[in-house]
């Protein structure tokens, strides 16, 4: 009951796929066996862009069903209606990209296969387990595998390979084994060399930054520049591990010099000028700080200007110093003042600060979930790329502050990414 208001207006719960009919329900346990796991006995239910199913996870009462526990994650394809859906339950952020990827490449392939069969995706970072964070700092390269219950993917890929064979020998016709093999698998698969333009493993590289829920949460932050890598992480105790020895430096997240660090290593910046065009984000940043503060007992959605200033003047004494910083930064900024972002608070810093201008989208992304865990008050922000927390604290709020926070999420829109 919580998550009802998101799920009225499409915050929470969205973007499923359902899995309505004994056919998709039978391809759906055959690729779970097909992974090692055991088959569900629900009748239908719904599932992400991934292949996870919240119906599914409550009935196995364990929500990393299809990762074993362990580093390697997989995916389950029944539909090209998956492509572009979000996934729910991520291990690694990099799971989205690899999938989008795949679908990139290869979506009328899984298109046509889909109509048959199910399939099958292994995402493989190298390592079953990372038990330490010298294992962290390994992930570069990630192996995405490809399998069906019907061995689709394979024969056609082994096919390919007996007829580019075939072409390459000049006495193939007398090449007894060869040319029964390929009888063989045209009998029982037909002509597969055209139509499943698949491989059946890929590559993908696009992790030099990457966040990850192993060991309580590490991102892993890799620096073009001389200055050391990062590998922040979220539990203490894991924090002790020190040095990896591969060139990373080991920092928790709540350090204070964890922002020096990242504009050094250009992933982040502090960008007053972008701030000096978009004054209403302070604004925004202001009143969020306020409603957090603020009694629990105010309907905020009724507010005009004036009773805004009236709510900051009553809990003055609850606000944070940053409520007045920001204010006086608007000020500051409206009369055209340059900013020493030095003489900000640390807190401030981190609110103010953006990704780096720039960045491939990916690294973007991991950066903003970083700024949306260390500085906690943009809604958008954390909305859009650390929705686990967003959805724990919403569920602890007020009526009136959630009605407040679904109304200033869906007119504000998704953190823009580029400082335009």
């Amino acid at each position: 009951m919580e998550m009802e208001l998101l799920k009225q207006h499409g915050l929470f719960g969205g973007g499923l796929v359902g899995v309505k009919n004994p056919l998709l329900v039978a391809r759906y346990n055959q690729c779970l066996e097909g992974i090692g796991e055991a088959p569900t006995a629900l009748n239908q239910f719904q599932i992400d862009g991934r292949g996870w199913s919240p119906e599914v996870a409550k009935e196995k009462k364990n929500s990393a069903y299809l990762s074993h526990g362990g580093a390697v994650q997989y995916a389950i394809l029944l539909t090209p209606d998956q492509k572009g859906k979000p996934i729910y339950q991520p291990r690694f952020s990099f799971e989205r990209a690899v999938l989008a990827q795949l679908f990139e490449q290869t979506s009328e392939a899984i298109a046509r296969v889909t109509k048959s069969t199910g399939i099958w995706v292994q995402i493989d970072p190298g390592l079953s387990e990372l038990n330490q964070l010298s294992d962290m700092a390994m992930i570069k390269q990630i192996a995405v595998t490809l399998g069906d219950p019907k061995g689709f993917i394979q024969e056609a890929e082994s096919q390919r390979e007996l007829v580019t064979q075939f072409y390459a020998k000049s006495d193939a016709w007398t090449d007894e084994d060869l040319r029964q093999k390929l009888v063989a698998s045209g009998q029982r698969f037909g002509d597969l060399r055209f139509a499943l333009p698949f491989k059946s493993v890929y590559e993908f590289g696009e992790t030099a930054c990457f966040f990850t829920a192993q060991m309580g949460g590490v991102f892993v932050l890799r620096s073009n520049l001389e200055t050391k890598s990062l590998l922040v992480v979220c539990d203490e105790e894991v924090a002790t591990q020190g040095e990896t020895g591969a060139g990373f430096k080991v920092i928790h997240v709540q350090k204070k010099s964890l922002l020096s660090r990242l504009l050094a290593m250009g992933l982040l910046e502090i960008p007053i000028e972008w701030h000096r065009k978009n004054l209403k984000q302070l604004e925004k940043l202001r009143e969020q700080l306020l409603v957090a503060a603020a009694s629990d007992n105010i309907d905020f959605m009724k507010f005009n200007d004036a009773q805004w200033e009236h709510c900051a003047m009553e809990n003055r004494k609850k606000l944070p110093l940053e409520y007045s910083a920001l204010e006086r930064l608007e000020q500051r900024l409206l009369l055209g003042e340059q900013i020493d972002v030095q003489h900000l608070t640390l807190r401030l810093r981190w609110m103010l600060a953006r990704p780096s201008e720039g960045l491939p989208v990916s690294v973007a992304n991991t950066v903003w979930r970083l700024i949306a865990l260390v500085a906690p008050v943009s809604l958008a922000t954390r909305f859009a790329y650390d929705k686990q927390a967003f959805f724990a604290d919403f569920g602890s709020w007020p009526e009136n502050r959630k009605r407040w926070a679904v109304a200033t999420i869906i007119s504000g829109g998704l953190a823009p990414r580029r400082h335009v």
